[in-house]
């Protein structure tokens, strides 16, 4: 069949429904229309002229959208075979790749006519290319990527049979292994579950899952995709892709230890742990920072921002913690403080906070360190205080006890002849009646020191306590005549003692 327009004038047109290709070959454009195939016109430069219904609709494409100078539905590597062949003026196929609406590639074969219309335009019908190369191509393509060294790829039916193994498996008793076992027979039994779930939900919802396992023979942890494989509309089987994760798994083992035993020392050792981001105000605290503060790990009525922190602060603590971490955080030195911070009761406890700057220069400004509840400590150093205190005013005591039994000692030693010779002046003034109550006055004040004396000597050194029946009356007149005697001329005394 030629396609050319004789008539003055005719020109190739898009074969829409709605105009001919060939104004004046409507025979010619109505045969364009009802073949099955695609077909493309093309002019001598390789651009698309016209196309019919059928390509435009394989493509995916309006034909306003594929005639012109750079049609969506190839690219230049399209083009340019398409152009070789068209300048080689005789009938040849070509097989290409077009791109569909989609951006999938559209493998298409190309049969270009012999004949051509004066201005060199030629006709190629344009069919899927679905023959046995095209699909032996798909095959060695897919199995290329299969046979990644990287990956394990299999392929298993809906029995979970294996139905595929790429290289990585050989080795394996391919006879004792291809469509007898499955990946069930390689995992551990706990894991049985959560692989049958994997494998089933992809099934049922046509959806890309993935898991987990470890395989005991070989001591190593892999992970897998699993897609299913859809054959007619109809799920015939699962690809699964398998990698290796056993180094990532032990290093995240290696960690989940190494943060365990960090929590073990830290709950031996009674101390919490916090990371304060001075940048954005976010602050980590442990679980036994919540713990101390009187709430369950991860109670949300715990406001952790550092505003938040700073506000349970004592008051009288307060400035000075907040200057000497600002100090820390921007010159770098070590904190090390104690203070007072308010618990969940609303009581306040002792606390010792140690950190230091985590980061400087590079990222957020970070702060790290450790708490301590110390309130026990310090009311153990407040009792110890306490004691020293009450011990050195003891000893003092003593020292003063001391002091006043030699000075006791030596008044008594002073008042012994004194009272020696004014009993023998009292015997003398018998007949002297007028001296004699000056006398007799002095010697009891004499007798009266020696008493004091007695009671300065009980003091100074332990002796058994004796609860005694004392007439008040008579004590009182006899501190008033001493406190008169050493009060001095000046000061008038007077004791007003109303008895029962």
């Amino acid at each position: 069949m030629t396609i050319e327009s004789r008539a003055p004038g005719g020109t190739l047109q898009n074969p829409d429904s709605n105009r001919d290709v060939d104004d004046h070959t409507p025979l010619c454009a109505a045969v364009l229309r009802a073949l099955p195939d695609g077909v493309m016109i093309l002019s001598a430069d390789g651009a698309i002229v016209s196309v019919n219904d059928a390509f435009a609709a394989m493509t995916g494409f309006l034909p306003s959208e594929i005639t012109c100078a750079s049609p969506p539905c190839w690219t230049d590597e399209t083009g340019a075979i398409l152009l070789a062949a068209a300048e080689g003026g005789h009938p040849g196929t070509v097989d290409v790749d077009l791109v569909d609406n989609g951006g999938a590639r559209l493998p298409v074969t190309a049969r270009f006519l012999a004949v051509a219309d004066e201005a060199g335009r030629r006709v190629a019908i344009v069919r899927r290319r679905t023959d046995a190369q095209a699909l032996a191509r798909d095959a060695q393509r897919w199995r290329s990527i299969c046979e990644s060294p990287m990956e394990f790829v299999v392929v298993v039916d809906r029995a979970y049979r294996f139905v595929y193994v790429n290289h990585v498996a050989d080795g394996i008793d391919v006879e004792n292994f291809i469509g007898k076992a499955t990946p069930l027979d390689f995992i551990t039994p706990e894991h049985h579950a959560l692989v049958r779930s994997a494998f089933e939900r992809s099934v049922a919802e046509r959806v890309t899952t993935s898991y987990e396992v470890r395989v005991p023979e070989l001591d190593r942890w892999f992970a897998s995709v699993v897609a299913p494989v859809i054959e007619d509309g109809e799920v015939t089987g699962l690809t699964i892709v398998t990698h290796d994760i056993t180094d990532r798994q032990r290093a995240v083992e290696e960690l989940r230890k190494s943060e365990e035993r960090l929590q073990l020392v830290m709950e031996a050792a009674d101390v919490a742990a916090f990371d304060a981001n001075m940048t954005t105000g976010e602050c980590f605290i442990s679980p036994q920072l919540y713990e101390l503060l009187g709430y369950d790990p991860g109670d949300p009525e715990l406001r952790t921002r550092v505003s938040d922190l700073r506000e349970r602060l004592h008051p009288d603590d307060a400035s000075e913690i907040v200057s000497a971490l600002t100090r820390a955080a921007e010159d770098g030195v070590r904190f090390d403080a104690e203070c007072r911070v308010r618990t969940k009761s609303g009581r306040f406890r002792w606390f010792r906070g140690r950190g230091r700057r985590a980061s400087a220069g590079v990222g957020p400004l970070r702060f790290v360190g450790f708490v301590t509840d110390v309130t026990a400590l310090k009311a153990r150093a407040e009792e110890e205080a306490r004691s020293l205190s009450i011990r050195r005013t003891t000893q003092r005591m003593e020292e003063l006890g001391g002091l006043a039994s030699g000075i006791a000692h030596d008044f008594n030693n002073l008042l012994v002849p004194i009272l020696g010779n004014l009993e023998l002046v009292q015997r003398g003034l018998q007949a002297d009646r007028a001296l004699l109550p000056h006398v007799e006055e002095s010697i009891q004040a004499a007798r009266r020191a020696q008493d004091t004396i007695k009671r300065i000597l009980s003091f100074a050194r332990p002796t058994e306590e004796m609860r005694v029946d004392v007439d008040l009356s008579a004590l009182l007149d006899e501190v008033v005549q001493l406190t008169r005697a050493s009060a001095g001329p000046d000061v008038v005394l007077r004791a007003d003692v109303t008895g029962a």
